[in-house]
């Protein structure tokens, strides 16, 4: 319209120039130059229109570009969060970092939910409003659409499994490291009773006593072993199988000293089978001293009768003798 104003111009002072030569043109000329008005006028408020339509695609496609572009940051930063470490973690010091990590990764996601939506409505209006413009290819914006989409559904998923998968190891190392000092206290406070009852063995019924006390609360405490055992398995599934080398310790020691408290064990129920052969042998002694004696009492008694013969009298002295 600009490069056409001068024209416009230029046949309204010819129109009134020729006019004014010839009068009788006027309404032939008028009639002229007000249709032309007409049609400069239309054409004017359609361009205005198209104007204003194609500034809104515009200003469409730069918030479309500005959130992608937000988006993108903020995907990466969250993907970053939940890299793979290039360390198992050994404890829950690291572990409760690597969550920390992940925490603050789906906190930007929730942060930037608005944004997504935001995104997501501005490319569909921006789509369909490209509908009217014939020969447009829309195959760019739709692809990038699409890629920032599956982008923010892949990193969900990503951030959500990792933050699942920390949180339970968090769980497992509490209750590891909570189970395991109880449970190494229970081994080494029963390895001093037995050996101390072993090293002073007083009496049967003292070490008998320790040993039932053994007995029954080994239980319990196998189970918490073995839960252990278990809890560790699992953490270790939970690293891809790959092997922590403070657990493969852990467990190392925790067997050591179950087996070191067996052993006592079992060299006190030794100690108590042996004290009671040892009984057993001067209660077979006991009995043969009475039985001897009761033949000795019967025997003198003998020698006390008188009112036998002389040949019994001597006899019976004899076998006092």
């Amino acid at each position: 319209m600009d490069s056409q104003s001068t024209n416009y111009t230029n046949i309204h002072h010819l129109g009134r120039s020729l006019i004014e030569e010839d009068s009788s043109s006027f309404t032939t000329i008028q009639g002229f130059l007000t249709a032309l008005d007409k049609q400069w006028e239309q054409i004017s408020a359609e361009l205005t229109q198209k104007e204003k339509s194609v500034g809104h695609l515009m200003q469409l496609w730069k918030e479309c570009c500005s959130l992608r572009d937000q988006l993108n940051e903020a995907l990466n930063n969250a993907s970053q969060s939940v890299k793979p470490p290039s360390f198992v973690p050994c404890d829950s010091v690291q572990v409760s970092k690597l969550l920390e990590n992940a925490k603050a990764g789906n906190d930007v996601l929730k942060s930037h939910r608005y944004e997504m939506d935001n995104y997501k409505q501005k490319c569909k209006e921006l789509l369909e409003q490209l509908e009217a413009i014939e020969k447009f290819d829309k195959s760019g914006l739709v692809q990038a659409s699409v890629e920032i989409q599956n982008k923010w559904k892949d990193t969900c998923s990503k951030v959500e499994t990792q933050l699942l998968n920390l949180e339970s190891q968090m769980v497992l190392w509490q209750q590891i490291e909570f189970n395991k000092e109880e449970v190494i206290a229970w081994a080494i406070e029963m390895c001093r009773c037995l050996d101390e009852c072993i090293n002073n063995f007083e009496s049967k019924e003292k070490a008998q006593l320790i040993l039932d006390r053994y007995r029954c609360e080994l239980i319990s405490y196998s189970e918490m072993k073995n839960d252990i055992l278990k809890k560790i398995e699992s953490l270790q599934k939970l690293n891809n199988n790959v092997e922590i080398p403070t657990l493969t310790s852990l467990k190392s020691v925790i067997q050591n000293h179950f087996e070191e408290v067996a052993n006592l064990a079992s060299k006190l129920e030794g100690c108590i089978k042996e004290l009671g052969a040892e009984e057993e042998d001067v209660r077979k002694e006991q009995q043969q001293l009475s039985e001897w004696l009761r033949l000795m009492r019967e025997a003198v008694s003998k020698c006390e009768d008188i009112s036998a013969d002389d040949e019994t009298i001597l006899q019976n002295y004899e076998n006092c003798k």
